[in-house]
Order: C-alpha cells, then sequence, then structure tokens
C-alpha cells in the first residue's frame, strides 16, 4: 500500500520544515557562542588579573623585605652610608613602617641640614607617628 500523493507531499514537507528548524537552532546557536567568546574571554581575564595583582603584591613586599634586609646589613658596615640610607628610608615608607624610617631619616637630617626635602618628610613622619600614638580625647562633659 502506497499513501496517495497529497500524503507523501505532506510527510516531505513536514522532514524538510524538521530539517530546516535544526539547521536555524545551529546557526542561531553558532552565532550566539560566537558572540559571547568576547564576554567570556573578558570575564576570565578579570578574574586572571586580580589573582595576579594579590600575587604581585605580596611578590613585592617580599621583594622590599629582601631590599631592607640587605641596606640594613650595609648600614651595619658603614652606618652613614648615604645611598642606603636613603634606600632604608624609602622601602620602610614603602611598607608602611614610619617608625622604623624616622631615625634613618633623621641621620640623613643631620648629614645633610640644608636639605628641605628631607626636614619636610621628618616633619611629615613625626606628625603621622604623633597621630597614630595619641589617640584624639573627647570630650565627655555637657555643656551648660
Amino acid at each position: 500500500m502506497s499513501l496517495p500523493p497529497d500524503q507523501t507531499a505532506a510527510t516531505k514537507q513536514k522532514k524538510q520544515k524538521f530539517w530546516q528548524k535544526i539547521i536555524l537552532f545551529i546557526g542561531a546557536g553558532s552565532f550566539a557562542a560566537t558572540a559571547m567568546v568576547p564576554v567570556i574571554g573578558g570575564i576570565v581575564e578579570s578574574m586572571n588579573q586580580s589573582a595576579t595583582t594579590e600575587i604581585g603584591q605580596v611578590d613585592q613586599e617580599a621583594q622590599l623585605k629582601e631590599q631592607e634586609a640587605g641596606l640594613v646589613a650595609v648600614l651595619e658596615r658603614e652606618p652613614d652610608n648615604v645611598n642606603a640610607l636613603q634606600g632604608l628610608v624609602q622601602v620602610r615608607l614603602a611598607l608602611g613602617d614610619l617608625e622604623g624610617a624616622r631615625p634613618h631619616l633623621a641621620r640623613l637630617v643631620e648629614l645633610y641640614p640644608e636639605e628641605q626635602v628631607l626636614q619636610d618628610l621628618l616633619a611629615q613622619v613625626d606628625e603621622n607617628l604623633g597621630r597614630t600614638e595619641t589617640s584624639p580625647t573627647t570630650n565627655t562633659t555637657d555643656a551648660p
């Protein structure tokens, strides 16, 4: 038994529509995937940059610590080595160690009293140390 020609044509059209939908779906999926590549790449890159930045900060601090140790060793041999004093002040300021930088900065001011930049920097360090050492007191009495 063969199908009448109308049913054969209808079946053929259904198959064509099915394959058209499959091809359309594959094409649309490919287009969408291609469009998403830069977006996904940007997300992955930003995640890698943040991880690299954190590693870089830890790495930089380790390098500063190594420089600090080397400069301290030089100053033990040569207490008035100006390059070592300047380097140690810079390293300790970069590490946020104001108390550690102050005596060496004061020594530089003693060696170069005419350098206003050094005097200003020492004044700033003293001011910041004063702020961190003394906490502001609050007046607890009520005014009438």
